[in-house]
């Protein structure tokens, strides 16, 4: 998630964090993105969703960055709630990754 993150930079990133089994992995999505926004394609969500399911894979969390160092989540961002209770938010301080955890209740 953190190479994504400064991959992206000075723009957001998102993705899921999935598992199957006893294994667990980072799966980056596409997305248009900027500084202070993030945007996946309803269809790619879907595609993702989808193939996801058919391989009997389980979205366990939701993560995305915010470059500008804001911790706090965004109107916007309790959308990502309807992919996985747990969401983890990539926050840029002093040019580095710091990851902070939110349970949607």
């Amino acid at each position: 998630m953190k190479q994504q993150a400064a991959f992206a930079w000075p723009n957001e990133c998102v993705g899921f964090i999935v598992q199957t089994d006893l294994r667990w992995f980072v799966m980056p999505l596409p997305a248009q993105s900027g500084p202070q926004y993030v945007f996946v394609e309803p269809s790619t969500l879907l595609c993702a969703a989808e193939a996801l399911d058919a391989a009997h894979v389980q979205v366990v969390a939701v993560y995305h960055s915010h470059p500008d160092g804001h911790a706090c989540l965004s109107a916007a961002d309790y959308q990502f709630s309807a992919w996985a209770r747990t969401h983890f938010l990539l926050v840029r301080v002093d040019e580095g990754w710091h990851i902070q955890m939110f349970r949607w209740s």
